[in-house]
């Protein structure tokens, strides 16, 4: 997982803050375009929307998350630059509209943020071979688990995510059926890139120190099976799901991954 990959630069905290058309949080906190915090979490949503750092999420609706689910956000570039040193990477021709753009100079000496509209293009004097300008593509995305998919009758919940795209935050359901995330940070607590611990609610200082993160997803039915009364207990990490006894059939899925570009932190 590629969080907290900013164009190989160990730090953008000197990177001056731009302002997106529609961010996911109050007017004048430019959330979107501050990659200070690589990651955000919220451990087990009840009403609050605040995440481990203080982020308040107002891009979220409360009545539409499904209560005990966890909400997750990460933010990084692309793994490939699309303009490295003044020139075109292969396969790429000109820069992709509506996306935000990292811009480096002098091989990360100058940090700004830079968005391409519809019908625009980088800037000309940018586009030549060895004038040290990079761009790398940028992108945010805070998942979360809605209660429902199309329109909220339907009660199906659903895996979504609210993304940057163009100039504001918009929200795309990815797999109906989810019905639980649950997220594990293993923390990295003497810097040898090792988690020695995991925690389903890390404090802002251990978030830092994150180098592996654990994800468990219980999976439901879209339908309920005539005949069938599900009374078994899910276990997603060190959350216990109790018996629905309803019809529906569940399933866990997890997965580990690592957080590939954590800074490792000095002893």
């Amino acid at each position: 997982m590629l969080v907290g990959f900013f164009a190989g630069q160990m730090t953008l905290a000197d990177t001056m803050v731009s302002s997106v058309g529609v961010d996911c949080v109050a007017t004048g906190s430019d959330w979107a375009l501050d990659a200070r915090v690589p990651i955000e979490l919220i451990d087990n949503f009840d009403s609050s929307l605040t995440t481990t750092n203080g982020s308040v999420l107002t891009c979220l609706r409360p009545t539409e998350i499904t209560p005990g689910t966890d909400i997750f956000s990460l933010k990084r570039t692309a793994g490939q630059a699309t303009v490295k040193n003044g020139a075109y990477s292969a396969g790429v021709t000109a820069a992709n509209e509506t996306q935000w753009y990292l811009r480096l100079k002098n091989f990360g000496d100058e940090k700004s943020w830079h968005y391409i509209g519809a019908d625009e293009n980088f800037d000309s004097v940018d586009i030549s071979a060895g004038n040290r300008i990079d761009y790398w593509e940028f992108h945010v995305r805070l998942f979360y688990i809605r209660n429902f998919s199309t329109d909220t009758g339907d009660k199906i919940p659903t895996l979504c995510v609210e993304r940057l795209a163009g100039n504001r935050m918009i929200t795309e359901c990815l797999v109906e059926g989810i019905e639980d995330m649950q997220i594990e940070l293993g923390i990295d607590t003497d810097a040898d890139g090792v988690p020695d611990q995991f925690k389903s609610k890390p404090d802002a200082a251990e978030m830092a120190t994150a180098v592996v993160a654990r994800v468990y997803l219980l999976v439901r039915g879209i339908h309920e099976l005539s005949g069938y009364t599900n009374r078994k207990i899910y276990r997603l990490g060190q959350k216990s799901v109790g018996a629905k006894n309803d019809g529906f059939v569940r399933r866990v899925v997890s997965t580990t991954v690592q957080l590939r570009n954590a800074v490792l932190q000095p002893l």
